[in-house]
């Protein structure tokens, strides 16, 4: 299985109401229509965190590349200072102490595009 942890942090106070209607959109669609085994997110600060686990890559990709997260993602650069994320292997979703550890430590930063 496949253990996806991202972390968010916007540009500035005012780009966390801009984010929040993505964010909601997302969660439904991890709800909804994908095919994620489990998820937690914490926080609506700066940063927030999202832990997915997923089967494997297929699905995790089907999710990520479609729907409200892939619209999200396009809108990013808008209102994004910094996306990391970091991919493990890994049975169950861990505790938020780990994962915050584990993503400053060894998570990557995506690429801004302008």
């Amino acid at each position: 299985m496949i253990l996806s942890i991202t972390s968010l942090r916007v540009r500035s106070f005012f780009d966390l109401f801009r984010v929040w209607p993505y964010s909601v959109k997302c969660v439904m669609q991890l709800q909804r229509n994908s095919k994620c085994v489990a998820f937690k997110t914490i926080g609506f600060g700066n940063p927030s965190y999202t832990m997915t686990l997923w089967n494997n890559e297929k699905e995790m990709l089907e999710y990520f590349s479609s729907g409200a997260h892939a619209k999200t993602m396009k809108e990013a650069s808008k209102w994004a200072e910094e996306i990391r994320s970091l991919r493990v292997d890994r049975d169950s979703l861990m505790d938020w102490k780990e994962a915050k550890v584990l993503i400053a430590n060894q998570g990557k930063s995506l690429p801004k595009k302008t």
